[in-house]
């Protein structure tokens, strides 16, 4: 007699939970190394997420509004770069390196991984030398603060970040997901020890917020720099085939890949700009402090709200599901979301002053207006992330990107408007203003994922 729909789903569940329960990965398929890899992800954005908030509360306490505002937008602005950085490269060695790797060609993975490298590296390259060029205007003609030597110690930061996720890509390309979630662990340690420790002592005994800046955000570079030795130790004995000999990707074959990294390279950028746009226009209009009231807020709803979508896990997941099995699992995943996120929502909306004092001091008080209306964002954060994993999925990445830019677009600019026609009344009421159109345009995305989805069914 044939299993219902339902039948089959509990007993793969039920397998899968014995899996982890007896921690034996070595089952092939989705109950095997598909389980194994969504646990290692799920481990990472966790560690990820909860040891970058701790960060930040520590380095915010410690700075003070207005320093953390400079240091905000000097993090905001490094972080397009870093964006820019990756350009699809790491997608792009994970699909051509994994698939002949899985084929046991070492030769053409060893091929893949140099040719991938050197684009990195000219891409880096180019980023640094614009950077460089680039930070005494941003500094002192657009943002008008002191941050041109921050930035200045931003070029370490990129080129850190930047090769330190390129070898994460070529560890999830052989599926090596245990060593990715060590990294994350060492970035989080180290730059909870080395980068308040840094700051205590500079702030004790440098001249200027400039040089505050510099010695942080180098501090900062450290910890990304030790954990790129760390996975460059760690991939000695990882992937067999660097001993081999090279096959150079043939011409057809970079062509290839350039046009797999086009779209992607949209994609990254875009989402960058919709994560930072909202730092990047107050930079330019507002005080530090305000900066610094503003990511406080927005941090905390940022860093909570994605843990409850559960995406790093739930997309190796929805990728192994096809047809009504995965409008089941996207429906159960929303299910289990949106009454967590109702609850934080409320909890949030109810409980900001205890939550503010508690977490960031009284020095941030104002924020307190600003986590009430972030708390809002609760409610469709987790949905959207979900929404996103699903599309990917289903192979929908140019949707994704085209109704990310849409939103980018919308949220430009809302801000603008909201800028202009409120810096009148005071800088705190053109930041509440920025943090109202940053709501709306991320409700625009979920109802766009909501309309698309209909019509994708």
């Amino acid at each position: 007699m044939k299993k219902s729909a339902f039948e089959s789903e509990k007993e793969e569940v039920s397998s899968i939970l014995k899996i982890i329960m007896k921690r034996d990965f070595s089952k092939k398929g989705y109950s095997g190394l598909a389980v194994k890899n969504s646990i290692f992800s799920f481990l990472t954005s966790f560690t990820g997420k909860i040891g970058g908030l701790l960060f930040t509360i520590i380095i915010a306490r410690i700075l003070m509004p207005e320093l953390f505002g400079l240091y905000s937008l000097v993090i905001s602005t490094v972080f397009i770069f870093i964006s820019l950085a990756d350009l699809g490269i790491g997608s792009a060695i994970i699909k051509f390196t994994s698939k002949s790797h899985s084929k046991k060609e070492k030769s053409k993975s060893k091929g893949y991984f140099l040719y991938l490298l050197k684009l990195k590296i000219i891409v880096i390259s180019i980023l640094v030398f614009s950077l460089g060029i680039l930070s005494k205007v941003l500094a002192e003609n657009y943002y008008q603060k002191p941050i041109f030597l921050g930035l200045l110690a931003g070029i370490f930061y990129l080129i850190a970040f930047g090769f330190t996720d390129f070898m994460q890509s070529l560890f999830q390309s052989v599926n090596k997901f245990k060593y990715i979630w060590h990294k994350e662990i060492i970035i989080q340690i180290l730059r909870l020890a080395i980068v308040p420790l840094t700051t205590v002592y500079i702030l004790k005994n440098a001249i200027s917020q400039e040089w505050n800046l510099f010695w942080i955000i180098l501090a900062l570079s450290i910890a990304y720099l030790l954990a790129l030795l760390f996975l460059l130790f760690i991939s000695k004995n990882k992937f067999p085939f660097m001993k081999s000999e090279v096959k150079t990707p043939s011409e057809k074959k970079k062509k290839m890949i350039k046009m797999f990294i086009l779209p992607l390279s949209a994609t990254i950028l875009t989402d960058a700009f919709f994560g930072n746009i909202d730092i990047l226009m107050l930079g330019r209009f507002v005080s530090a402090e305000y900066i610094g009231f503003y990511k406080a807020a927005f941090t905390l709803v940022l860093s909570i709200a994605p843990l409850l979508a559960f995406s790093n896990a739930l997309y190796p997941i929805f990728t192994k599901l096809k047809g009504k099995r995965l409008e089941e699992g996207f429906k159960k995943s929303l299910r289990i979301v949106v009454p967590l996120s109702t609850a934080l929502f409320f909890g949030i909306l109810l409980f900001a002053p205890l939550i503010i004092q508690i977490v960031f001091g009284n020095e941030y008080s104002p924020a307190i207006s600003l986590l009430r209306l972030f708390s809002v964002i609760m409610l469709s954060l987790p949905a959207t992330q979900i929404y996103s994993s699903y599309f990917i999925a289903r192979g929908k990445s140019f949707e994704l990107m085209k109704f990310i830019l849409t939103s980018t677009v919308l949220n430009i600019v809302l801000n603008l408007i909201a800028i202009f026609w409120l810096l009148q009344y005071g800088e705190y009421t053109a930041v509440f203003g920025v943090a109202m159109a940053t709501i709306i345009s991320r409700y625009f995305l979920l109802g766009l994922f909501i309309i698309k989805r209909k019509k994708v069914k």
